[in-house]
């Protein structure tokens, strides 16, 4: 009986704890979802989406949310912004040799890479076009394209993608991050 009554107590406390966990995120996205209301509505737009996907940010603060190891990202921040349509801010761990940093910059001024190189971020309109900008990146890096090529790719793939057309480019990382 008190193996019963154990066994019934220890149950209880664990689905109290996962119903707690359940109310701290609905709070987190709550207090996530308030902080952005009076956002710029591209910024807010942006926010709720990756709200949506990546659930509420660790750090909410004055003008941005910020994300730490969301999918293939170290780090996700969204600002509040209207002096630019880069809003999404995100970063992946991939190691930029120094010679490669010119090409990177003569690429994309939406590109920046760590002082130690082992951090390659992108800030740009959507999660979208960051992907497709890290990974045209990383064809840069590894030689299989140059800088000027890649700008075209960059335009043609934007362009495809505001007809409605979907590219691999666009949908996620075509390489694995580094740890």
């Amino acid at each position: 009986m008190k193996k019963a009554m154990g066994l019934v107590f220890l149950a209880s406390l664990l689905s109290a704890c996962a119903t707690t966990g359940t109310q701290t995120t609905d709070i987190q996205t709550s207090e996530a979802r308030s902080a952005v209301e009076n956002w710029s509505s591209a910024s807010k737009l942006a926010a709720l989406k990756l709200i949506q996907e990546y659930g509420p940010p660790d750090r909410i603060d004055d003008g941005s949310l910020v994300w730490t190891n969301t999918g293939p990202w170290s780090r996700t921040e969204v600002l509040n912004l209207t002096s630019s349509p880069d809003i999404i801010e995100q970063s992946v761990s991939y190691q930029v040799p120094n010679d490669e940093r010119a090409a990177l910059a003569d690429f994309s001024d939406k590109l920046h890479v760590s002082e130690d190189g082992w951090q390659l971020s992108v800030r740009g309109a959507s999660e979208a076009e960051n992907f497709l900008t890290i990974n045209l990146a990383a064809e840069i890096i590894k030689g299989y394209t140059k800088p000027d090529e890649a700008r075209r790719d960059f335009a043609k793939t934007m362009d495809l993608r505001a007809s409605g057309k979907s590219s691999s480019l666009t949908e996620g990382l075509l390489f694995p991050p580094e740890s």
